[in-house]
């Protein structure tokens, strides 16, 4: 018998799983988030430093917008964000831009030119107009894919319209030299080495106006939740999951490490396809099995820590900055990377914090990727 049923259980304490778990609360559903303990943070002498920095995106219309929206808790995020100066950053060889709504026009024009300028600031904006086409999906209540017929069509409709437009964007903007950029931004904001155009145009409107600077990184927006979380009656905990038990062809129950059973209506996976897979075992739907087959390993992330003085902060650097080093290579590693500072401690020490990811080809042995990491710092 299980010791607990719940309308829904979410595998999975990353910020994705998170949002959903909350939403669903919210919406009445007896939800657990069934997560794998694992620290945002570790610790170094007197530092808690970061596993890897979020950046959560402001973009009016967006997917996040209507989730704070939805959530009540616009006010509360509000209180929990910096205000710099300079929103973000992007830096590359000969090119330092400060990024803004109201600073993009003006950053181009010193930086490139009037001529230059006004040219890649067209493409910006047009880049902008393509990013909002995804707004339907992304900011509604549409299932991606869809689910059922018509949601279906709708759907395709929507992302075949957002595929066409974007790929002849892109075929004509990625001969622009300082456009070529885009695809590094891009990159760096999706974590992903190579990007389809429509991310790409969808980061390049998000870094217009810059990721939102946290108190506390990540923490703060996961504390957010899970503090809305648990207001609508839901529970997080940690267990590793061993098995899925399935009855007429449905998900009835999940088998903790401890041998606890939790009895369950719906279940939300944050985890590779191949994951849910093994603990469905022979019970594995087919097109689940499609997917995992579908589904390669591009990269790991690769996060350095370093904490100095705030002496040593250059003058006026925003707390995040994109710095692609070398445009002519592959978005990786280091040649595209993102740099980002914390606020100042009791002490006068910044925790700055470097991200990248790790180009590879398929899961590497782990002996394997720790050569390629020493490398890379």
């Amino acid at each position: 018998m299980p010791s607990n049923t719940y309308d829904l259980v979410v595998l999975g304490d990353d910020l994705a799983a998170l949002v959903c778990a909350t939403l669903c609360a919210r919406r009445g559903l007896r939800t657990l988030v069934l997560g794998d303990d694992r620290p945002a943070r570790y610790t170094l002498g007197p530092h808690k430093l970061p596993i890897d920095p979020v950046m959560w995106p402001t973009t009016a219309g967006s997917a996040s917008e209507r989730v704070l929206r939805e959530l009540h808790a616009e006010l509360a995020l509000r209180r929990k964000l910096r205000e710099p100066k300079i929103a973000a950053q992007l830096v590359a060889p000969d090119l330092r831009i400060d990024l803004g709504a109201d600073r993009l026009a003006g950053e181009l024009d010193r930086e490139v030119g009037t001529a230059s300028g006004a040219a890649w600031l067209a493409k910006w904006d047009r880049a902008s107009e393509l990013a909002r086409l995804l707004d339907p999906i992304l900011g509604s209540e549409h299932a991606f894919p869809g689910f059922g017929f018509f949601e279906r069509r709708d759907v395709a409709k929507l992302a075949e319209r957002v595929a066409d437009d974007s790929n002849a964007w892109w075929t004509d903007a990625k001969s622009d030299p300082h456009a070529m950029l885009w695809r590094h931004l891009a990159a760096i904001a999706m974590r992903h080495p190579d990007p389809p155009p429509a991310a790409i145009a969808r980061a390049v409107d998000a870094w217009r106006t810059g990721p939102s600077p946290l108190r506390g990184d990540g923490d703060a927006m996961r504390e957010l939740f899970v503090e809305k979380l648990t207001t609508a009656g839901g529970e997080v905990r940690a267990g590793r999951v061993t098995e899925l038990g399935v009855s007429w062809g449905k998900i009835t129950s999940l088998t903790l490490a401890n041998g606890d059973d939790i009895g369950t209506s719906q279940v939300v996976a944050s985890r590779p396809p191949a994951e849910l897979a093994e603990l469905l075992g022979k019970k594995a739907p087919k097109r689940l099995g499609e997917l995992a087959a579908g589904v390669s390993l591009v990269g790991y992330r690769y996060t350095l820590n370093i904490v100095i003085d705030e002496a040593g902060i250059p003058e006026h650097m925003a707390p995040t900055v994109a710095v692609v080093a070398a445009p002519d290579k592959d978005p990786s590693s280091d040649a595209a990377f993102s740099i980002h500072l914390g606020e100042s401690d009791d002490h006068g020490r910044v925790i700055a914090t470097i991200a990248a990811t790790l180009a590879v080809d398929g899961a590497v042995d782990p002996e394997r990727i720790a050569p390629k990491c020493i490398a890379l710092r």
